[in-house]
């Protein structure tokens, strides 16, 4: 069993996408993939990110994945739109990391991988004393950083990738995601800037476009060497 931890640079820069994407990729080499959201935030028929990985994954209809519990995909959904430890403490609820850890051990029993994309950041707390990347560190689960390819992500991405080797988890490298249109230059030059400052791969770029297949076709021909 192989285990990805998604995590991105902030919210709201593709991490669903990627998720989808890359888990579409391996089901495509005839692995069996589950995906899942330790915690979602502003849950609602809009906001499921279960449901898109699914989507782009095309595998909705797949009888091994609906048969898999809701809560074993995403032990937690919280209605407000926030860090995950505001959004449990307006629900009244105590985020247990430790039945997030048995719902991951259920899935990677069952599955060839386990694809987990994270709640916005790498240190986004589920709680007054604890961050998200504490449960990825106790797991030993590498990280695949996903980083908005836009003015400002050599910084946000560097910070990220040095808190990831602070703490020693495998670092799997980076992918430039580009979710609005960004002048070219920068947009060029970022990977290549983020490269030369840590030691950790650049897998690839993908280009600002609503077509998922457009964007499959990179991320696949970058996931063949992850993979």
């Amino acid at each position: 069993m192989t285990a990805w931890f998604i995590t991105g640079t902030h919210t709201g820069i593709g991490k669903t996408v990627v998720t989808g994407l890359l888990g579409r990729f391996l089901k495509e080499k005839g692995d069996s993939v589950i995906t899942q959201k330790w915690i979602q935030t502003g849950a609602n028929t809009e906001s499921n990110d279960i449901h898109n990985h699914d989507k782009i994954m095309n595998v909705l209809d797949d009888p091994e994945i609906r048969s898999v519990e809701a809560t074993m995909r995403c032990p937690y959904r919280l209605s407000f739109p926030s860090s995950p430890h505001l959004a449990a403490k307006l629900e009244n609820i105590v985020i247990d990391p430790q039945f997030i850890k048995e719902q991951y051990h259920l899935l990677s029993r069952r599955f060839d991988h386990v694809i987990i994309e994270g709640s916005g950041g790498l240190l986004v707390p589920y709680s007054t004393n604890g961050l998200l990347v504490d449960i990825v560190q106790s797991l030993h689960i590498p990280i695949l950083l996903v980083s908005e390819n836009i003015l400002g992500t050599i910084n946000q991405s560097l910070l990220t990738i040095e808190a990831i080797q602070k703490r020693s988890i495998p670092f799997l490298g980076t992918i430039l995601n580009q979710v609005h249109p960004e002048n070219a230059q920068i947009a060029e030059d970022n990977p290549v800037a983020i490269g030369n400052f840590t030691s950790s791969p650049i897998i690839g770029s993908l280009p600002y476009s609503p077509n998922i297949d457009k964007l499959y076709q990179h991320l696949s021909y970058a996931a063949d060497g992850l993979c």
